[in-house]
């Protein structure tokens, strides 16, 4: 970092700490950052999450808003609902938003969506309607040009609709799916820009996998890169008459793109080449990114007592989603009834004032960080919040049936942006992490519990099946093992064909109980019982011809294991070994030093069902 540089930081950590005391961002304080806090978010945003929650319970609350603001900005994208202050831009923008969410399978992404569509069904039908009133009126106006070109008299008043029906352009769907190109998304909002109403929208499920097989899908999330922020691209030329446009208008496209982690899991594949150069070009300014804990993920969880219980939230559950549907489907058609007649939204009086500070705050904050790692996505996040967050604002007025972004509004929709940041950094620390680091952060986490079968940590992309080897899963668990020391040890059970954690319990005692008995007397234990006894008491019975057993009661605290043959000889074990506290000794022939016993006192407690994995594991270690 040059002097210039050095000073430029100086002064820009100077500002920064005046922002807390700027009233306008005094809201900025004693928020929960730790879990979101949905109360902050408009009241049909809320209802919006009760929804999906209820259809869905191990759907984050955040996880269901990023749905949600995908769905209702469709929806009023259709009607080319749009922003227009000066404290927000010069332009009149499009209310378009985009979320990248990632959640694992089974947590609901499809059917949130669904139940969110099926939520603002008579809103979908009103403008339906609207394109089917205006693709009917167009079809009649060329009906009619035609037919006076040949016959002057011809009287339009008397034209029915059959006598036009085939002249009627079908409506274009406005959800793309994965197999859209970049051509044809362009091409369907060339023809949609004719239109007053409709524009298309591109929902991807399982967008990992779309980047990983699809060829095309960098080239249409570059094309949503510049309509996101300029709202028009350069079009591709067609072979079509009909397409062949200057450029397309992209302002209201919207996209919410889902998927499992497990793509994003594979250090080597495709997806990380690809979507990597995205996020830290261009995604991080423009996206939401969702990537809930598992606390989060089950923070709407609940577990019955009883099964009759069970059927009474079922009931109760089944009763609050009719009730939700009806009622967000009523208000949503009235919101966008109103904003056809007014389709503008804008920032009120307190709203602008802290639009405009928290935007400087912003600025100066990503100013920094960037300076100190031009590639950060934080910094790159940070530069895009604001531009972000007042569109999100916008359409949250909307839903609320208003034109004017109110202070409350906009405080909710910079809460929201603030605490997905959070989701967006974990993220890229979860795409840096290697293979092993995941798994074991997956478990840190609370994703998985203590057995996790190796079929699922194949899904979860962990593993490949061509490491499904003794040596593979040998040399996989090293790291882990290593990884985890003092707080578990893993091994794989090839009877269970699961990889089994056993969490670390912290010994901090140095006195040792176990049972001592003559190996070669009899099969059946001695009552020999060592109680608290110091570890250099097992000392004397080497001498002695005694066998080990570490369980006088149910858990021990250290393990024993013999070495049948060894490459490396016991004296340089016990080089290797010369910081731990242990014992080694031959264990059948005294002049055979590659075939010893081991005893290693360890730094918690296990119980006999535990004691074969932590033994193998460190064995193999």
């Amino acid at each position: 970092m040059t002097q210039i540089e050095i000073e430029i930081k100086d002064k820009l950590k100077k500002l920064i700490a005046q922002y807390a005391d700027v009233p306008e961002l005094q809201f900025l304080h004693n928020r929960n950052m730790n879990s979101f806090d949905i109360t902050q978010v408009p009241k049909t945003m809320q209802d919006f999450v009760k929804l999906v929650t209820s259809k869905s319970p191990s759907f984050s609350n955040i996880s269901a808003l990023a749905v949600a603001n995908f769905v209702i900005s469709n929806l009023f994208g259709q009607i080319r609902a749009r922003i227009y202050d000066p404290i927000y831009s010069d332009d009149m923008l499009g209310l378009n938003t985009y979320s990248t969410l990632i959640a694992r399978s089974g947590q609901g992404k499809d059917s949130a969506y669904q139940a969110l569509v099926k939520a603002t069904t008579s809103a979908t039908e009103f403008i339906k309607e609207l394109q089917k009133e205006e693709a009917r009126e167009k079809a009649r106006i060329q009906f009619c040009k035609q037919m006076k070109q040949g016959n002057p008299e011809f009287n339009e008043f008397e034209v029915k609709l059959e006598d036009y029906q085939d002249l009627i352009k079908p409506i274009e769907d406005p959800i793309c799916n994965l197999d859209s190109t970049r051509g044809g998304i362009t091409s369907s909002l060339n023809t949609m820009e004719k239109e007053n109403y409709g524009t298309q929208s591109f929902y991807s499920s399982e967008f990992g996998m779309a980047i990983q097989t699809g060829k095309d899908i960098s080239k249409v999330f570059e094309l949503f890169s510049t309509l996101f922020d300029m709202g028009k691209s350069v079009s591709p030329k067609f072979k079509t008459e009909e397409s062949k446009e200057e450029s397309v208008n992209g302002m209201f496209i919207n996209f919410l793109g889902v998927s499992s982690p497990t793509p994003f899991y594979q250090a080597e594949g495709r997806v990380r080449k690809e979507f990597i150069p995205l996020l830290t070009t261009s995604f991080a300014r423009r996206t939401i990114f969702i990537f809930s804990s598992a606390r989060e993920e089950f923070e709407n969880k609940y577990v019955p007592e009883s099964p009759m219980e069970k059927a009474k939230i079922r009931a109760e559950s089944r009763q609050l989603i009719q009730t939700l549907t009806d009622s967000i489907d009523l208000h949503m058609k009235s919101c966008i009834k109103q904003a056809v007649e007014d389709p503008v939204v804008m920032f009120d009086e307190e709203a602008a004032a802290i639009y405009d500070e928290y935007k400087s705050y912003l600025e100066d904050m990503s100013e920094a960080i960037l300076l100190q790692d031009e590639s950060s996505v934080e910094g790159l996040e940070m530069a895009g919040r604001a531009f972000k967050l007042g569109r999100i604002a916008g359409l949250w007025a909307l839903a609320e049936n208003t034109r004017v972004i109110s202070k409350e509004v906009l405080i909710g929709a910079i809460y929201f942006a603030d605490y997905a940041a959070n989701h967006l950094k974990r993220f890229v620390k979860t795409l840096q992490l290697q293979d092993y680091e995941l798994f074991i952060n997956d478990w840190q986490q609370g994703f998985f519990d203590n057995v996790l079968p190796i079929d699922k940590a194949i899904t979860k992309g962990y593993i490949n099946v061509k490491q499904i080897t003794n040596q593979s899963l040998t040399n996989f668990l090293k790291p882990v093992n290593s990884k985890l020391e003092g707080i578990a040890t893993v091994s794989y059970n090839d009877k269970a064909n699961a990889f089994i954690f056993v969490p670390a319990v912290k010994n901090l005692d140095t006195a040792y109980t176990y049972r001592a008995c003559q190996g070669h007397v009899t099969t059946r234990p001695i009552s020999n019982i060592a109680v608290d006894k110091p570890m250099s008491a097992l000392n004397q019975l080497l001498s002695i011809q005694c066998s080990f057993n570490p369980f006088a009661q149910e858990t021990a605290k250290f393990v024993t294991f013999t070495v049948n043959e060894s490459f490396l000889s016991m004296q340089m074990i016990n080089k290797y070994l010369i910081n731990t506290h242990h014992y080694i000794a031959t264990s059948t022939d005294p002049s055979n030093m590659h075939a010893f016993t081991i005893i290693l006192p360890i730094n918690t407690v296990i119980s006999k069902a535990e004691y074969k994995y932590v033994t193998m594991s460190i064995a193999n270690q």
